[in-house]
């Protein structure tokens, strides 16, 4: 082999291996601010948890997440259904029918984001009610 036939296949061979990310690490919004910020931890393990917030509406999910390619998707863990929070009230309107009038808290899907060894960012804006999330979140460790 020449040179450059050897210099080409060691190119094809670098640079045509596996392209996964490893997602793992914790990303901040670029567009945190006093009194606004939503970071994604993502573990090793295959979880997550996500804590977002305006003031004081602040929450945390938790769920699963798979790797498909360039984009990452997140399940959210069964008790931030809406079928499970459902069940939840009739369960206290059963101890106290005042508990009838209350409101469910629906927590939004995460689904897809984009992935990228330096950042996230979800395909669609996600409207947390006080928040809505549609930008960038760097990997800072």
């Amino acid at each position: 082999m020449n040179f450059f036939s050897t210099f080409l296949l060691l190119t094809i061979l670098l640079f045509n291996g596996k392209n996964d990310i490893d997602p793992s690490g914790i990303y901040r919004s670029k567009n945190n601010q006093f009194e606004r910020f939503s970071e994604m931890r993502i573990n090793k393990n295959g979880t997550f948890i996500y804590k977002y917030g305006l003031s004081a509406c602040q929450d945390e999910i938790t769920g699963k997440y798979q790797v498909q390619g360039k984009k990452i998707k997140f399940e959210k863990d069964v008790e931030f259904t809406k079928k499970f929070l459902q069940k939840q009230k009739d369960s206290l309107v059963k101890i106290d029918s005042t508990y009838k009038e209350m409101e469910i808290l629906e927590y939004p899907e995460l689904g897809v984001w984009k992935l990228n060894s330096k950042y996230i960012k979800p395909e669609v804006k996600i409207d947390f009610g006080c928040i809505v999330i549609k930008e960038k979140h760097i990997k800072i460790y």
